[in-house]
C-alpha cells in the first residue's frame, strides 16, 4: 500500500500554502512540512495535533516551517477524524491539548463518513 498525504488547509484566508503531512502504512513516523512563509513569530511554535472521534486531540509534534520534520504516528487503536496544527507557545502546548487558534485542518482521509455511522 502507498503513502497517505493529507493537505492541511487553512483555516482562515492566509498567504501561506497548506501544511502537508505524508504517512507511510508501515513507517513508525510521519514527515510533516510547514510552508517556510508561515513563520510562526516569535516565541511560538506550530504543533501537529490528531483529532480523535472521541476523546481530546492528542500531539504528534512539534512542525518548524521550512522542511520535513518526522513526527510521531498516532496510536493505532484510536479512530481520527481530522488533523490540525494549532499555534502554540515556544516549545509547543503546556498543557497536553491545543491551546493556540488551529491555523490548518484537514479531514483525516480514512475516517467514516456520516452517513455509515448507525443511529
Amino acid at each position: 500500500m502507498g503513502a497517505t498525504v493529507a493537505i492541511l488547509q487553512p483555516a482562515e484566508p492566509d498567504p501561506a500554502a497548506g501544511v502537508i503531512v505524508v504517512t507511510q502504512p508501515s513507517a513508525q513516523v510521519w514527515q510533516v512540512i510547514v510552508p517556510r512563509q508561515a513563520d510562526p513569530g516569535p516565541q511560538r511554535s506550530w504543533e501537529l495535533w490528531a483529532v480523535p472521534v472521541e476523546g481530546q486531540p492528542i500531539s504528534l509534534g512539534l512542525a518548524p516551517p521550512g522542511h520535513a520534520t518526522p513526527v510521531r504516528t498516532p496510536p493505532g487503536e484510536v479512530a481520527f477524524k481530522a488533523l490540525a496544527v494549532s499555534l502554540e507557545p515556544a516549545g509547543g502546548s503546556p498543557t497536553g491539548t491545543p491551546t493556540g487558534p488551529v491555523r490548518y485542518l484537514a479531514p483525516w482521509p480514512s475516517a467514516p463518513a456520516a452517513s455509515q455511522n448507525p443511529t
